[in-house]
């Protein structure tokens, strides 16, 4: 299946969104939404009426409005949600149905599948220095069910509203649910090869069953049964759940449900007398006659009914007001770039769409320039439209830099930036054969280095530029360097290094670098990994650095064990037997310039085949020691 969407891509929806909150006013107009100041959230309490009982009066919440449907009829809708062959689904019974409303959002559900519903914005993560994480979702809106009919499921009942461009520039993980969703729904093959799934899950989809396109009351989507899972089980109604992805007819919004699902067909727990090995010899069998028997059950054979799954999810509707535009106190438009966001991320060797506005007054073009410290990577010229201000372009993210990234647009007299994260190729987008590829294993995400102390280095290369690797560290945001040297790796493979740092340098934006080639010229290759440099009494200091990432000791001779301490005298070893946490060797050893030490440690001939290493601060602070831990594999 098509994961580029030809024309249908995500620049194309930039467009449209682009021109749909554009406009040839560049009046502001102000967003009820909430702001991400604070985590706003409220819960839907059901509320139980007889039919000649007058409703009973409430406070409601400011921004959340919960309440029984009156008998006063609603606006029309322009298309009754349905399936996909056109027939509308059941209307919820107005007696029967509760209401939600939350943040320009509202949607009705049967009183008997839950007790309620949580309503609530979630706000997005902070961005962590060395780029966005697989899942980083933006700030979205979460309806929880509370007391839903399946109390053991999982994952949790919920709907979440989720906003595409956001969404999209924040995680290149989800951008790809996204244009998938975007391709099925273009497309509309009968069964997709693939198929979307938001929020993002540290799981593989086991299999899916029960598909359907259908729509919802402010747009399209698909709905299935699924699981996911981390290994190789039997398959239960534990994990089983009805999920709904679809996507407003705007292409702003990304509507994710998700609801707990059983069947009689299905044990409930693994089986007692589970047959492992048979299960992992046979399981891809096993998947397909389960899905032929899940495929062959009507809706009512699963609890809740799928039909009252599609029924809530067809009252759906997303209505919220269009962003206001950014404007000085003139009301002119200021220069801005709507995608990427601030902290976005993007991959090597992909096509960047980015798309922003700017009052047309200021300029006819804007220039667009991707950097990397001091570097500059890829530039383009987006057109402006002179009714709107709105202005697209594509750059194409060479393969140069996989870190931190500066996207800036400027005119003849304004300009603005966003950092953006360059991470490595999905795969898609493979290396010619003979290119450099360069990859940096440690120092690891989140590590820190001390000022006056080593930092180790790890990492691979292939087809190495005159057989050289670079490593250092960069500060002033990634610009400068502070440490570096240089070594030779004849035609490639593994390599280790270790840098001094100098004991004056403190920088939170620092970053350890590892490249091939001319730093900065031609096909150099290079990669980044954030390295806050923090001052010896730092708390967030990593207090201890082991010169090895991994041990491999023989059983019967010595172990050396090597690294730095910081600001301690002596460093106590001890191997342990992870087993019965018997010492099976221990040792003290001093600390030299630099704070670097080394221990050799006998291993006994009946050393078992794997051991925790465990090193100790010896210092005269008072507090508990520092340790770290880590482990060895042991040669018989």
């Amino acid at each position: 299946m098509k994961r580029n969407l030809d024309r249908i891509t995500l620049l194309f929806l930039i467009l449209i969104l682009v021109t749909a909150c554009g406009g040839t006013s560049p009046e502001a107009t102000t967003t009820s939404e909430p702001t991400t100041e604070t985590q706003t959230e409220a819960t839907a309490v059901v509320q139980e009426q007889s039919a000649t009982e007058p409703p009973t009066e409430t406070t409601p919440n400011p921004e959340v409005v919960i309440a029984v449907p009156t008998e006063e009829p609603g606006p029309e809708p322009t298309q009754a949600p349905g399936n996909a062959e056109g027939v509308p689904l059941d209307t919820p019974n107005d007696s029967e149905d509760n209401v939600v409303e939350f943040n320009d959002i509202s949607f009705s559900y049967p009183v008997d599948l839950a007790s309620g519903v949580k309503a609530e914005t979630i706000e997005a993560p902070g961005q962590p220095q060395q780029g966005p994480g697989w899942n980083n979702p933006p700030t979205y809106d979460l309806f929880t069910f509370e007391d839903y009919i399946i109390s053991e499921g999982f994952p949790t009942a919920n709907i979440a509203i989720y906003p595409v461009l956001e969404t999209a520039s924040r995680s290149t993980f989800a951008k790809d649910q996204i244009e998938t969703l975007q391709d099925i729904l273009t497309n509309q093959p009968e069964t997709p090869e693939q198929l979307p799934y938001l929020p993002l899950v540290n799981a593989s989809m086991v299999f899916s069953t029960q598909f359907s396109y259908q729509n919802f009351a402010s747009g399209d989507g698909i709905r299935y049964v699924t699981m996911f899972a981390q290994s190789i089980n039997p398959i239960t109604n534990q994990g089983l759940f009805y999920t709904f992805q679809g996507l407003t007819s705007d292409g702003q919004y990304y509507v994710s449900a998700t609801f707990p699902v059983r069947t009689e067909m299905l044990p409930d727990e693994i089986p007692a007398d589970t047959d492992w090995d048979a299960l992992a010899a046979n399981y891809d069998t096993y998947i397909n006659e389960v899905v032929t028997t899940l495929d062959g059950l009507s809706n009512s054979d699963f609890e809740p009914d799928l039909s009252v799954l599609d029924n809530t999810v067809a009252t759906i509707k997303v209505e919220k007001e269009e962003t206001a535009r950014n404007t000085d106190a003139n009301g002119n438009l200021l220069l801005t770039i709507v995608y990427p966001v601030d902290g976005g991320e993007t991959r090597i060797g992909e096509t960047l769409p980015v798309a922003g506005y700017v009052d047309p007054a200021y300029g006819s073009a804007v220039t667009i320039t991707l950097t990397a410290g001091t570097n500059t990577l890829a530039g383009a010229t987006a057109v402006v439209d002179p009714t709107t201000g709105d202005w697209t372009a594509e750059l194409v993210v060479p393969l140069n830099v996989q870190g931190r990234g500066n996207l800036v647009a400027a005119t003849e007299s304004e300009e603005t930036a966003v950092d953006i994260y360059i991470g490595p190729s999905s795969g898609t987008v493979q290396p010619a054969a003979g290119e450099p590829v360069v990859r940096l294993f440690r120092p690891y995400s989140g590590e820190t280095a001390v000022a006056g102390y080593p930092v180790y280095f790890e990492g691979d290369v292939q087809n190495p530029i005159d057989n050289l690797v670079g490593i250092g560290v960069l500060i002033e945001g990634c610009t400068t360097w502070d440490a570096q040297q240089s070594f030779t790796v004849e035609g490639g493979g593994t390599w280790q290094g270790v840098v001094l740092l100098p004991a004056d340098i403190l920088d939170d934006t620092a970053c350890a670098t590892t490249y091939t080639g001319v730093y900065g010229e031609g096909d150099w290759r290079e990669v980044q990994s954030s390295l806050p440099i923090l001052s010896p009494d730092d708390e967030r200091a990593n207090r201890i650095g082991l010169e090895n990432s991994t041990y491999q000791f023989k059983a019967g001779e010595t172990g050396t064990v090597a690294g730095y301490a910081v600001n301690a005298p002596e460093v106590k070893v001890t191997f342990i037997n992870q087993e019965t946490q018997e010492v099976i060797a221990e040792g003290v050893t001093s600390t030299a310039d630099f704070g670097l030490w080394e221990i050799k440690l006998a291993i006994p001939e009946d050393a078992p085949e794997f051991i925790a290493i465990q090193v100790e601060l010896i210092t005269d602070e008072a507090s508990d020691p520092y340790t770290l831990t880590t482990g060895a594999t042991i040669l018989q």
